[in-house]
């Protein structure tokens, strides 16, 4: 079984009723990687026996068809990488707080923190 929850902000007061605006989330894992996901949605995926690589590419197609701009990111949940670092276009990165069988997929990037604390991609 797979499908797909969005994941967005709620309009601020002098924004559009009724339309989502996505809130930029930071993860920092302490180990000089920042995650900043821009906007994306959350795609379930229990399927057994089916690879990572065909998930992430079966929710970004989902994304790209419903959004129309392809995917950058994609969360998982740490035991599903099985060492995946890309599909396609997308890089995959582990983030505890994505469920197992979810992929937390969007718009996004990781930056790397430089000795000093600052920022860069």
């Amino acid at each position: 079984m797979a499908f797909a929850v969005e994941v967005e902000g709620a309009a601020g007061p002098d924004e559009e009723k009724g339309r989502a605006h996505p809130v930029p989330s930071t993860f920092d894992n302490g180990l000089g990687k920042e995650r900043i996901m821009d906007w994306g949605l959350l795609w379930y995926d229990d399927t057994a026996g089916r690879p990572l690589e065909d998930k992430v590419a079966r929710a970004a197609a989902h994304f790209e068809k419903k959004y129309g701009q392809p995917p950058t990111l994609c969360f998982v949940h740490p035991t599903a990488k099985n060492g995946t670092d890309q599909v396609g276009n997308v890089q995959i990165e582990a983030l505890k707080v994505v469920l197992p069988n979810c992929l937390w997929i969007g718009v996004g990037e990781i930056k790397r923190k430089t000795a000093n604390g600052k920022r860069h991609k």
